[in-house]
């Protein structure tokens, strides 16, 4: 996810190898990261089989030198993304997605992304219902420019079914309308804790900005609603104060990770926000939050965006997150800021999850930044 704040962000071009058009270029990027990861050769096949399902609206074009529609997916409007999770068991890897069709318009993304749930439907049993009771509140407005309208996202893992969630955009009517739509949708979903939630923090968390809204698309009380919320100029302890009341919230954890990932000061961090998701289910339970850093925006490059994860990770995590990237990145990580764009970080009962996430770069390399804090241990 890109939040692209700075659209005039300097960049260099790519250089190397040009695959013919997005589909290739994406799978070789999409071995290159199984590679590194060492996953197997059957859940690669399934990895490319759901990627190919899911890009199947553009992943025919040539690849050009600038994108064809400026999504915000990534910096430099590449229409995917991939992420890994780590938890202690074996990585997930996830990819996000823009469906996009020609010619190019708010409503033609729209129906795209609509095809491809009747797509996920019909292959996959893709559980549509909860959508549909919400789709009219995110359907593009007319004459209301937005960031986006609708993506998708799959989670995979070994021997286990792949995943689909999809996500909205609470600010199709202007962002001062986002809180209402969340809480309609939140209503509609007859998840009226969620609801009361957000609007008993309203006003310690004013300058809040509701971004995405994210369905799974499955059934059953396990089924989650994620509410991503962003903190603009935010400082750790403004964070702290927006984590305080979730479910898995451990007093500093924020802080520590704030001041480990983004560099040694406390913030406001200008730049880029810090998202919290907050994560619901129709349990009534308080929320679960993952919290996730934007760490191109702040670190010197992605060789030092890599190292301030590792920190948070096993040796064998480490490595293999280590090989995957040097892999999947055509260049020496310290050459360029931005292909590792976020961390996220989720405090878990058995420990710690943390998941990377990686834009591909198929039009533009962002330059390293001049200097960068100290890493506090």
């Amino acid at each position: 996810m890109s939040l692209s704040w700075h659209p005039s962000a300097i960049s260099v071009p790519v250089t190397g190898s040009r695959t013919h058009d997005h589909g290739a270029f994406a799978e070789r990027k999409l071995s290159l990261l199984c590679q590194g990861l060492g996953t197997s050769a059957r859940f690669t096949r399934e990895f490319t089989r759901v990627f190919r399902l899911m890009s199947r609206s553009w992943s025919d074009w040539p690849l050009g030198s600038k994108p064809a529609w400026p999504t915000d997916i990534t910096d430099d409007g590449t229409p995917f993304e991939f992420s890994v999770a780590f938890d202690g068991k074996k990585p997930k890897l996830r990819l996000l997605v823009e469906s996009q069709e020609r010619p190019m318009t708010a409503t033609s993304t729209w129906n795209a992304g609509l095809d491809l749930n009747e797509r996920l439907s019909q292959t996959y049993d893709a559980d549509l219902a909860r959508f549909e009771h919400v789709r009219d509140l995110f359907a593009p407005a007319q004459d209301m420019p937005a960031r986006f309208f609708l993506w998708h996202a799959a989670v995979l893992e070994e021997g286990v079914a792949p995943a689909f969630k999809v996500y909205m955009n609470p600010q199709v009517h202007g962002s001062h309308a986002s809180q209402t739509v969340v809480l309609k949708a939140l209503a509609r979903l007859n998840l009226d804790g969620a609801a009361g939630f957000f609007v008993s923090r309203s006003s310690s968390c004013q300058h809040d900005r509701f971004l995405y809204f994210s369905l799974d698309l499955a059934g059953g009380p396990s089924a989650r609603v994620k509410v991503y919320v962003a903190q603009p100029n935010a400082t750790a302890e403004h964070v702290e104060r927006a984590l305080d009341g979730t479910g898995n919230y451990v007093r500093g954890e924020a802080t520590e990770w704030i001041h480990r990932l983004l560099g040694a000061g406390g913030g406001p961090f200008e730049d880029r926000p810090i998202l919290i998701c907050y994560s619901f289910t129709s349990s009534g339970a308080p929320p679960l939050a993952t919290v996730h850093l934007p760490v191109r925006s702040y670190t010197k490059d992605d060789e030092d965006s890599l190292e301030r994860t590792q920190s948070y990770l096993s040796a064998k995590d480490g490595q293999m997150l280590r090989s995957a990237l040097r892999l999947f990145a055509d260049r020496p990580l310290s050459t360029g800021r931005g292909l590792f764009t976020y961390a996220s970080l989720r405090r878990l009962k058995e420990g710690l999850s943390v998941t990377g996430y990686f834009a591909p770069e198929a039009f533009a390399v962002f330059p390293p930044r001049a200097s960068t804090p100290t890493i506090r241990r």
